[in-house]
């Protein structure tokens, strides 16, 4: 993993991992169990609906043309994995076939050090071509510092998307130097106070993005075999816990097309 990007200090980043599937391996990370405090108070938030973005639909061919995405706006993406599965075939987001690789019922990460912290997920498992699903809410958080997860994870590289404070979506990837991806937007497509889910299709330099079952963006990024994480943002001068609940982690990789 990227040492320039991994900033853990004295933050507290805390998972609970029930699953066999999921199974982490936690580095400098601290397990914690539901009844484990948290160092921030947490506090309750009322629900905001989410806005109806307009219908977009995006049609892109993988460099390959073995396979061309076209994108529905809107697809009911909140069941188990294999109905969300079943739902992205029938839409022509993804080949069949394909296998669960891991799946987290719940997790969380606490952090007021500033740059990104990461905590691995799936015992460091890869996927080149997959699926991605979790859903995430924050009980505090810096103005601008963002909750989020880590894909395509290698040595010198990773994508990420995040879902941030300050309302922005954001999808990024990064080989060494080499910035591949910097998608940042301001989007209606979810609410600082509830929970949100976040649905990303990696298959080959494809990668399409749905936030609350409402497409956000297809975007060109690179084909690797990488590792995944749970990844928390804070600016350089914050001071708040950032405070990132996730739920239904669950990672699909997918048959060659």
């Amino acid at each position: 993993m990227k040492s320039n990007r991994l900033f853990f200090g004295t933050a507290l980043i805390a998972l609970l991992a029930s699953s066999v599937l999921g199974q982490t391996n936690a580095g400098r990370a601290t397990f914690a169990t539901p009844d484990t405090p948290a160092t921030a108070t947490e506090t309750t938030l009322a629900t905001d609906d989410n806005a109806t973005a307009d219908a977009r639909a995006t049609e892109v061919a993988t460099p390959a043309a073995t396979f061309t995405v076209t994108a529905p706006a809107t697809l009911d993406l909140s069941g188990t994995p294999f109905a969300v599965m079943a739902a992205l075939h029938a839409a022509g987001l993804v080949p069949a076939g394909g296998r669960e690789l891991f799946d987290l019922p719940f997790g969380y990460a606490l952090t007021s050090d500033p740059g990104f912290s990461f905590l691995p997920l799936g015992g460091h498992q890869k996927a080149r071509d997959f699926v991605v699903n979790f859903q995430v809410i924050w009980y505090s958080a810096g103005n601008d510092s963002a909750c989020g997860l880590s894909f395509h994870e290698t040595d010198t590289g990773s994508g990420a998307v995040f879902l941030s404070n300050d309302g922005l979506v954001i999808l990024t990837q990064q080989d060494g130097s080499q910035r591949i991806l910097d998608y940042r937007q301001p989007s209606t497509l979810f609410s600082r106070k509830t929970v949100n889910r976040v649905t990303l299709i990696a298959l080959g330099e494809t990668l399409t993005l749905y936030i609350n079952g409402q497409l956000e963006t297809v975007a060109a990024g690179q084909s690797v075999s990488g590792g995944f994480s749970f990844e928390v943002y804070n600016a350089l001068d914050n001071h708040t816990v950032t405070d990132c609940h996730y739920r239904h982690v669950w990672v699909w990789p997918l048959d060659s097309p």
